[in-house]
């Protein structure tokens, strides 16, 4: 019987009720600086992996690319996003369901990468990535900037959502910042659990693929990035 990971269980409806707004002018913002720096047209193919509920993919749309696409595991946020009217498909990011080069330009927003168990499986992550690109095509890999996040960690907090308490717990665990979130007494418990990744730790794989660096964006409006505090770490890749 296949067990569940954390990611399969956790984005559903409780997840939407823990985070019941995103900010659409800030994903609107990001789109836009990121356009910007590439000089992107148009007509550019646009895969958006871990796509939620598609306020990126609706930021793209509304500026003219009318072929960019979105994948997520979460049939909850997808079910937004097709509300949303945005081209979307249920997909785990380590087979993608494209072919080869079809797409100039693949973007992972809001803490999408580093997921997995172990560097190697988010490594496959990232070939796969670089499997869908056309040569000279680009990755944004939106990630946080790891001295931030230990230095800002909240250990435990709680919230009340409706007539529910949300107990919520954070560590380190490694090189993994980990989330232990249980809604209501003696309720379900759910896991996040995202790998932090510093540039140097990043760049062999990167050099095996053969992906050179752009540009680093400190926040999500495409501010320079200062390494002791910007919020943001968004690596633009080029595929070589």
């Amino acid at each position: 019987m296949h067990k569940q990971e954390w990611f399969e269980r956790w984005f559903g409806d409780e997840y939407k009720a823990l985070y019941p707004h995103r900010d659409e002018t800030q994903a609107h913002e990001q789109v836009g600086a990121l356009i910007q720096s590439l000089s992107a047209s148009p007509s550019w193919r646009v895969l958006d992996v871990g796509c939620g509920s598609g306020r990126h993919l609706q930021s793209f749309q509304h500026r003219g690319f009318q072929h960019a696409f979105g994948i997520d595991l979460s049939s909850v946020l997808l079910q937004d996003a097709r509300t949303a009217n945005v081209s979307v498909a249920r997909a785990d990011m380590r087979h993608l369901p494209f072919a080869e080069g079809s797409f100039d330009l693949l973007t992972s927003f809001f803490t999408s990468f580093g997921y997995f168990a172990t560097p190697d499986e988010d490594l496959y992550v990232l070939r796969e990535f670089c499997r869908t690109l056309k040569p000279d095509g680009c990755i944004f890999l939106d990630l946080p900037n790891p001295p931030l996040v230990i230095q800002g960690l909240v250990a435990h907090d709680t919230q009340k959502i409706g007539n529910d308490t949300i107990q919520v717990d954070r560590f380190l665990e490694g090189d993994q910042v980990v989330k232990r979130i249980r809604c209501g007494n003696g309720g379900d418990m759910y896991e996040e659990r995202v790998r932090l990744y510093s540039l140097s730790a990043l760049q062999p794989g990167l050099d095996r693929l053969k992906l050179s660096l752009l540009r680093i964006f400190g926040d999500e409006r495409g501010a320079e990035f200062a390494p002791q505090t910007s919020p943001r770490m968004g690596l633009l890749l080029r595929r070589n």
